[in-house]
């Protein structure tokens, strides 16, 4: 039987082609032009402003309350605070994820919104389809839409107590 491909082998080949295909086709999906995103305004002139003010989280409904929702701590239905923490201890999760929420990417309606408003940004911060940081990016990305996805949207306030913990 030289020369001829059993069956097991046959599949495992064109399940490594269509791995193969489809990482070829993500990464084509990543080569997008630069997006630049200028600081916000409440950012620009002072460094002892932090980048989410617990007050305006609390009261505007907008992307200051998205923005203390992904970064509150973790529990049932709010917060991504353990997903953003094990993101922040890696550059490319921190750099990609820090974009995505300055240019509102999470105010999208479903993750592969989410994620490709993110692209360029994760772009710049050296992500890729090979990289470990991938999973935790991702991680933040599945927590920002399930828990935060309303509030970020404004369809739902945030909760009165989101910064009491």
């Amino acid at each position: 039987m030289r020369g001829h491909a059993t069956s097991k082998h046959v599949g495992s080949w064109k399940g490594k082609l269509f791995a193969a295909t489809s990482m070829a086709a993500v990464v084509g999906c990543l080569d997008i032009s630069v997006i630049h995103v200028e600081p916000r305004a409440s950012d620009a002139g002072d460094a002892s402003v932090s980048p989410v003010d617990g007050d305006v989280a609390k009261t505007d409904g907008g992307a200051g309350a998205c923005e203390a929702c992904i970064r509150a701590p973790t529990r049932p239905g709010y917060g991504c605070g353990d997903a953003m923490a094990a993101c922040s201890a890696d550059p490319q999760c921190s750099g990609t994820i820090e974009c995505a929420i300055a240019i509102n990417c999470f105010a999208l309606d479903g993750q592969g919104p989410i994620i490709d408003c993110g692209t360029p940004c994760a772009r710049d911060a050296g992500l890729d389809v090979s990289s470990p940081s991938l999973f935790l990016v991702l991680a933040v990305v599945t927590c920002g839409q399930d828990s935060c996805g309303p509030i970020c949207r404004g369809e739902v306030a945030p909760p009165v107590d989101a910064s009491a913990e």
